[in-house]
């Protein structure tokens, strides 16, 4: 706040006396509101942060400048038909009262002007005219000027969202920024959303003057002219300081009732399409009911209404019957001067007036109600462009990979020195103290039980994440001194959670390498590759297929859909539903597509057969393999196979720590840790002897180890 402010007003704003909390019950919900101390004029929050205001303004005038980038032509037409609406009203109100006063002039028998009557009701057919005009011109400018402005900040939006990384993502305050994954582009954007209440704001100050004009030029020769326009802008200060809004507030509200919360999570229950078939499955349809109605007992009339609504219902009756007389204290001053001064008054002005004193009140008081202040409109401009500004937690390096002077014709060498990682917002180590070097060209296979740490390595390769502690090294230099862009594209990384994109099962593909426009030859391969082929053969639309399309369709209708839409809607492309062990194949099929370019130096595999059969694991595993030269590789699994023992390194992860390194022969020879893990695999395939011992199938005896 200014000096000036602090000076004269140092009992308005909140942040001079620090608020205390109320708390309360309201139905079902528990509010905990903060009260400002102090004095609390009418109408102060609307300038309650003048600084917020100040910091704000080159954001508010950056965006006007890309808007008339958008359509200097269109914006023009916006604002003259916004201040035409500011000002339409005042201008009927005044060729309305015009007319009246001929007209009962007229009534009551008195000589009056053809003329001024004609050309009052030729004003108001032409006003009338005029504002119709004025609205289509209004409707279907502002139309393109919305799509222009939507589409230019979803895209913005969509650049900003992209070059974030996990831990500038992750961030909480990042999230509240970010537009949700569901946003429709047909909505009409927060970008949209700041003009129109920018443009609320202005037109309501200005039909606001423009009215209060009107009003005092009218009552300028009654006696009482100044008290009834004091009145009239009075009234709705003096509801402001007495009847508090309940979002004048900042508050906290919360449902800690149980009995709701029961019956919400049952209406998921019976309502998601996800549950329905074990619900049907374990008959539990009886259960959920009995549960619903037992709930809705105990919760009996507790108002589970919205917060809003209940609020403006616990107002008291004293303020709704004070707040309805002070309203008619203007119609009250009509009846004390009709007795005083009668031949002042007319019916026709009466009516204007009082049409003009509501029209005022109800401008103050929607301007004072109006939740967001000046200061939090100019933060809506500012959050528009907020998401462009923050920085990544991870910063670039500059190094551009590969480096000059290193070779990496034969692979990527990787280096881990006593690295440690938590991630963000958890204080348990996922790795603790890892260290151990792959050298370009080998063939490393790190294995762990569930929970290990093994995926958590994979996030460190390709720098989702920083390590907490210790140093990771790419080909002898800090991964954090590559440029990011160059360094991700000599990685390939094979997980087992990759989702399908909601894009064709082509698109799915072929965006493995973005920088190239893969030919059908050469995706056909990659999912040959991938061992995807098979089942997106049988696909009806086959690589055109959507997984997951978006639908914008919607049906309208009474009671029940008619024929012609049932058989639209059914036309409509539905989700398709694939196997984990497809959705792997298709994962792969898009790193094989990755392979293709010829720029992979590492390719890391984490658990990328865990939904596949014996032989699939197979086949994936030898036509991975087979993209072996020039480059490291590294798998990673749970699963023992053939596969360790073609490894020239094995990496065996016990609680985030690395507990053994070697080869397939040096660390069974150790009988640790890993010997553990393969004995307990080999028990399965082991035949029991006439004494009760497990041998292999070559007859030899396996370890017990009393798991």
């Amino acid at each position: 706040m200014s000096s000036l402010g602090k000076k004269f007003l140092p009992n308005i704003f909140p942040k001079d006396f620090p608020p205390r909390l109320v708390q309360s019950k309201i139905g079902i919900w528990d509010v905990t509101r903060e009260i400002p101390q102090g004095l609390r004029l009418p109408g102060t929050r609307i300038f309650s942060s003048l600084n917020q205001v100040k910091n704000g303004l080159p954001y508010f005038i950056r965006f006007l400048r890309d808007v008339f980038a958008l359509g200097p032509v269109l914006l023009v037409i916006y604002i003259m038909c916004a201040i035409w609406s500011s000002f339409e009203p005042t201008v009927s109100l005044y060729y309305s009262s015009e007319l009246l006063n001929v007209i009962q002039a007229r009534v009551q028998g008195f000589d009056s002007d053809s003329h001024a009557l004609l050309r009052a009701c030729v004003m108001q057919i032409l006003i009338v005219s005029f504002s119709a005009l004025i609205d289509r011109w209004s409707d279907k400018y502002e139309a393109i000027l919305r799509h222009r402005i939507k589409l230019h900040f979803a895209e913005n939006g969509l650049r900003s969202t992209l070059k974030f990384d996990l831990p500038t993502l992750q961030d909480p305050e990042v999230k509240s920024k970010l537009p949700s994954a569901n946003y429709s582009l047909s909505a009409p954007g927060d970008a949209w959303f700041a003009l129109t209440t920018l443009r609320f704001k202005v037109t309501s100050i200005l039909d606001l003057v423009s009215q209060c004009i009107f009003l005092i030029v009218a009552m300028r020769r009654q006696q009482f002219g100044p008290i009834f326009v004091a009145m009239c802008i009075a009234h709705p200060f003096l509801i402001d300081l007495i009847d508090f809004d309940l979002w004048s507030f900042n508050f906290l509200q919360s449902c800690n009732n149980a009995n709701f919360i029961r019956m919400s999570a049952l209406q998921i229950l019976s309502y998601s399409e996800r549950f329905k078939r074990d619900i049907i499955s374990d008959g539990a349809a009886e259960y959920i009911e009995s549960e619903f109605h037992e709930a809705k007992t105990k919760l009996g009339d507790t108002s589970m209404d919205r917060l809003g609504i209940q609020w403006m219902i616990q107002k008291p009756s004293s303020l709704r019957i004070l707040s309805s007389l002070v309203s008619e204290l203007p119609i009250f001053m009509f009846c004390i001067q009709s007795f005083i001064s009668p031949s002042t008054l007319s019916a026709g002005t009466m009516a204007i007036l009082r049409q003009t004193a509501q029209s005022i009140q109800w401008c103050i008081r929607g301007i004072l109600l109006d939740s967001t202040s000046f200061a939090e409109l100019v933060t809506n401009f500012k959050d528009l462009y907020i998401l462009s500004e923050l920085d990544n937690k991870l910063k670039e390096g500059n190094v551009q990979y590969p480096a000059r002077d290193y070779d990496v014709e034969r692979g990527m060498q990787v280096e881990f020195r006593n690295v440690s990682f938590a991630y963000p917002g958890t204080e348990k180590k996922a790795l603790n103290d890892v260290s151990f070097l792959l050298k370009p060209g080998q063939l490393a296979v790190i294995v762990g039980v569930n929970g290990s740490g093994k995926s958590s390595l994979t996030k460190l390769f390709n720098r989702l994440y920083d390590p907490t502690e210790g140093q990771v090294l790419i080909d002898d230099l800090p991964l954090s001194s590559y440029k990011l862009s160059g360094l991700r594209r000599a990685m390939a990384i094979l997980c087992q959670d990759h989702h399908p994109y909601p894009v064709s099962l082509r698109e799915n593909v072929a965006i493995g390498l973005p920088t190239w426009k893969a030919t059908d030859e050469e995706v056909t391969m990659a999912i040959r590759q991938g061992g995807a082929y098979e089942f997106i053969e049988k696909l009806p639309k086959k690589l055109e297929t959507n997984l997951d399309p978006v639908d914008m369709s919607q049906c309208n209708y009474k009671r029940e859909m008619p024929p012609v839409f049932r058989k639209m809607m059914d036309a409509v492309e539905q989700p398709t539903s694939i196997s984990g062990g497809e959705s792997q194949r298709l994962a792969a099929s898009r790193t094989f597509m990755r392979l293709s370019g010829g720029e992979i130096r590492l390719l890391v595999a984490d658990e990328p057969t865990s939904a596949l059969d014996p032989q699939a694991e197979y086949e994936m595993y030898q036509q991975l393999l087979n993209q072996r030269e020039g480059k490291t590789v590294v798998f990673i699994t749970h699963r023992f196979g053939h596969i360790t023992k073609h490894a020239d390194v094995i990496l065996c992860m016990k609680d985030g720590a690395l507990v053994e390194q070697g080869t397939h022969l040096e660390l069974m020879a150790a009988r640790g840790e890993y010997f553990r893990l393969h004995e307990v695999q080999a028990q399965a395939f082991a035949q029991p002897s006439g004494d009760g011992e497990l041998v292999g199938d070559d007859g030899s005896e396996t370890e017990d180890w009393n798991l």
